[in-house]
């Protein structure tokens, strides 16, 4: 093997462990065929060479199957344009609207989406992940969807807040359908809620669905003279979710009632509830269904609330779908508000390899101002770093004294 070849055998192994993958990558896994499949986007930076250098390194093996699976081709589906009308070439799958950059001064940054499930072999990877992303993007809420787990048949170790609890201070809701016994951890659908950072010390209260079938999570922060703002997730039930909820329905007389229909009827006076008491009200939802027009779009609008991504951006261009294996350009998450729609509240979705990890959805994100969320534009909060002293050295006690 020349020196050439040798140094990008190196680069690709690096690259490799970079990734988190240790020791060679086997000839068999569907990890090492995305590694070799020359697929263009921000994944796949290895050049040419280094894999033929690397499949050399491997044996023929490895080049046998490099010639079978590198005539896979890219073809795009669909095409998105960005706001100044111009089309992107990532294939529908660009940040959308606002780019979540640094967080502005004195505003609290919510995040939203789709998670596709935790998993109990990917619940710390996946979800100290998904922690990870949250505290690199200067978190304060996050509303979540299908978590895809039932509590109270986990490990007591393996609960949504352990995620949180090694890393930074956070209150955690997490809920399923308490209303079917466990057969296993694993049970679609699920909601949850958290809040950290400058949200944290203005905790309120939770709530959550009363019918216990776990649809709707969410949380309360309250400002100045009673001025309260809500986080809500909400998952709106479909296959085998919806099937689920079918005896609990059959027991209050609801049969021929459909899941979805069911969760409309009885979210309705609740949110009615909040809008009285003058709650700002943010809503991150997996609807199921176009957030631009379906019966959750008209729930929400004749409660007073509006699709706050559309109502900024859907001008500019339409917006993008939020599921990658959708081909209609049909959003089917949304973050529904009854802030107003001005441009100190920043919004967007972001790309479907730029969000919440390993998911099928697209991240949503928003930033409130405090006057708006809090009702007052107090400084933001800053922690304490308490010094890692040793007080038994004689030295640092002198330094001190």
């Amino acid at each position: 093997m020349s020196s050439q070849e040798h140094a990008s055998v190196l680069i690709a192994r690096s690259q490799w462990r970079q990734w988190g993958f240790k020791g060679k990558p086997s000839k068999t896994t569907a990890r090492y065929k995305r590694f070799l499949t020359p697929l263009p986007g921000p994944n796949f930076t290895i050049p040419v060479s280094c894999r033929h250098a690397l499949l050399a390194d491997l044996g023929p093996a490895a080049a046998r199957a490099f010639t079978q699976i590198s005539q896979v081709t890219h073809t795009p589906t669909l095409t998105q344009l960005n706001l100044h009308g111009q089309v992107s070439a990532s294939d529908h799958a660009d940040d959308f609207a606002d780019i979540c950059g640094p967080k502005p001064p004195q505003h609290l940054r919510f995040f939203m989406g789709n998670i596709r499930g935790l998993t109990v072999h990917q619940f710390w990877s996946k979800g100290t992940s998904l922690v990870k992303f949250l505290q690199a993007n200067q978190c304060d809420g996050v509303a979540l969807q299908e978590l895809g787990l039932h509590w109270g048949a986990m490990d007591p170790l393996k609960h949504f807040s352990a995620l949180f609890r090694h890393r930074f201070p956070a209150k955690t809701r997490a809920c399923h359908n308490a209303q079917v016994p466990p057969t296993g951890p694993l049970q679609y659908g699920g909601t949850a809620v958290a809040l950290m950072s400058q949200a944290l010390p203005r905790f309120h209260s939770f709530s959550s669905d009363p019918s216990g079938l776990g649809r709707w999570t969410s949380v309360c922060i309250s400002g100045r003279e009673g001025h309260q703002c809500r986080l809500v997730s909400i998952y709106s039930p479909q296959d085998a979710v919806g099937l689920s909820h079918r005896d609990y329905l059959k027991s209050q007389g609801r049969l021929t009632t459909p899941p979805t229909e069911a969760l409309q009827e009885d979210f309705l006076p609740i949110l009615l509830d909040w809008v009285a008491a003058n709650e700002t009200i943010l809503i991150g939802i997996d609807a199921n269904e176009d957030t631009r027009s379906g019966s959750w779009h008209t729930l929400f609008v004749n409660a007073g609330l509006h699709h706050i991504i559309q109502s900024t951006h859907g001008s500019k261009s339409p917006l993008p779908s939020t599921h990658n294996r959708n081909s209609t350009g049909t959003p089917i998450d949304a973050i529904f508000t009854n802030l107003p729609t001005t441009d100190a509240i920043q919004c967007g979705y972001f790309g479907f390899e730029n969000g919440f990890p390993k998911t099928d959805h697209r991240t949503m994100w928003i930033d409130v101002p405090f006057n708006l969320a809090l009702g007052y534009n107090p400084p933001d909060l800053h922690r304490f770093q308490i010094p890692n002293l040793k007080p038994f050295d004689p030295a640092i006690r002198r330094s001190y004294i």
